[in-house]
């Protein structure tokens, strides 16, 4: 039994601080136990890229070649897909240029800036996206000025450009992981 005149407040902040020394001396956080136990952020399987970072699968092509369309038929593509259920999903779309440009950003992060030799293509062979060349993707989003106008990302350099929609550039495929 604790007695009636015991100084709570006195206990709680002796075990604060008793805590706080603990972690500080031992040099691990909460948070840095966490980050031991996480996951790499790319997860190849037979017939997708998953990134567990942007929540997104990504369609390996599987011959490891990549296709072009116009962007007008990348619609008619994804409308084929999800119907024949592919790889078991009937979500596939195209991907955002926000999307396209997390890829670039995990390429910038792995040192590739668009330079001779370090395009950002070839780090996301690396992953798994074998079928991605040093041409542009296509992305779902429309040049908000010009209807005949959408986004591209050059998978070269990383940069984002306006494209006309009736040209062909290459297509790549993605749904939102429900994890």
């Amino acid at each position: 039994m604790v007695p009636r005149d015991y100084n709570w407040t006195k206990t709680v902040v002796l075990t604060g601080i008793v805590v706080f020394t603990a972690f500080f001396f031992l040099g691990e956080t909460p948070s840095a136990q966490e980050q031991k136990e996480k996951k790499p952020r790319f997860e190849l399987t037979s017939t997708t890229l998953r990134d567990g970072k942007a929540k997104l699968e990504w369609l390996l092509q599987q011959d490891g070649k990549p296709f072009s369309l116009s962007w007008y038929k990348t619609a008619e593509y994804v409308a084929s897909l999800n119907k024949d259920r592919h790889v078991g999903f009937r979500d596939w779309r195209m991907p955002t240029r926000e999307e396209l440009l997390s890829l670039i950003d995990y390429a910038k992060g792995e040192g590739f800036d668009g330079s001779a030799g370090r395009e950002m293509f070839v780090v996301l062979q690396k992953i798994g996206l074998a079928h991605v060349q040093d041409e542009h993707l296509w992305s779902a989003t429309d040049d908000m000025y010009n209807d005949r106008f959408a986004w591209a990302v050059d998978m070269k350099t990383g940069v984002p450009e306006r494209i006309e929609k009736h040209l062909y550039e290459n297509v790549i495929v993605v749904r939102k992981m429900k994890k």
